[in-house]
């Protein structure tokens, strides 16, 4: 197979792997991450119908845009997006060689509909990072790995293109 790379968006509230439940010797995955789970593998789907999984080391860009302040945990979102991917976008989730997480949560402070100035953000006002708007959701960016410094590098400019929009005003923090 050629050089593939895999960009897609999750809509929605970026969610975490859940710990499995356990009763007796058996463990059970919560419904609400085999959900979110499936809602990854169909966005996959739908981007890349006819995709082969990877087989070599492969590098992961995963940015969560969440929509409040606080849990969950950054390994715990990273490690549903993995699972999620096994058997779709590589073969296993051991080939992931090189990665970069990164979680963006809503500015503390946001532009007042009436004060024309900024304030602190209340239940209801539009999210924005640096004051720039979105909606939650998670952007993955996957492709080959071929050495760990080219992927480095490769690394440096698909992070670049991902953040080029969001913002990075410290007065909205």
């Amino acid at each position: 197979m050629g050089f593939m790379t895999y960009d897609f968006d999750i809509p929605g509230e970026p969610v975490a792997k859940g710990r499995p439940r356990f009763y007796g010797y058996r463990a059970v995955t919560p419904q609400h991450t085999r959900d979110a789970e499936e809602l990854v593998r169909n966005q996959f789907h739908m981007f890349y119908p006819h995709a082969e999984p990877l087989d070599g080391d492969v590098l992961m860009i995963l940015m969560f845009y969440k929509g409040r302040h606080g849990k969950p945990d950054l390994d715990n979102l990273e490690k549903l997006v993995k699972d999620a991917l096994n058997g779709l976008a590589y073969v296993d989730d051991q080939q992931v060689k090189l990665t970069l997480c990164a979680m963006l949560e809503p500015d503390r402070m946001a532009w007042g509909q009436r004060a024309k100035r900024l304030v602190k953000r209340r239940q209801g006002m539009p999210l924005t990072y640096g004051g720039n708007p979105y909606e939650p959701h998670t952007e993955i960016h996957i492709e080959p790995l071929h050495d760990i410094h080219g992927g480095l590098e490769s690394l440096v400019r698909n992070t670049k293109e991902m953040i080029s929009d969001v913002g990075n005003q410290p007065e909205y923090r």
